[in-house]
């Protein structure tokens, strides 16, 4: 498998996972806040889109700090 392919399948995976966590978040968010203000439903569409923000980024940070942290040579795997 090309690096190239296991960045994308890296970025991919977390993009997803936290985009499901972000949509359970949100629906959750609408049964739960039925009864309540819209002040509160607001603030729950504004932390899942948090959430996927936190999530992207933490997608690019893994692919720009590589395996270990380290910055990348060119011969370190991803």
């Amino acid at each position: 498998m090309s690096e190239l392919t296991q960045i994308k399948l890296t970025i991919q995976n977390v993009f997803i996972v936290t985009f499901l966590v972000a949509a359970l978040v949100l629906v959750g968010g609408f049964v739960y806040t039925a009864g309540y203000s819209d002040e509160f439903v607001i603030n729950m569409v504004q932390m899942s889109f948090a959430m996927l923000l936190v999530g992207l980024g933490a997608a690019l940070a893994r692919l720009r700090l590589g395996k270990n942290g380290n910055q990348p040579t060119i011969n370190d795997p991803i």
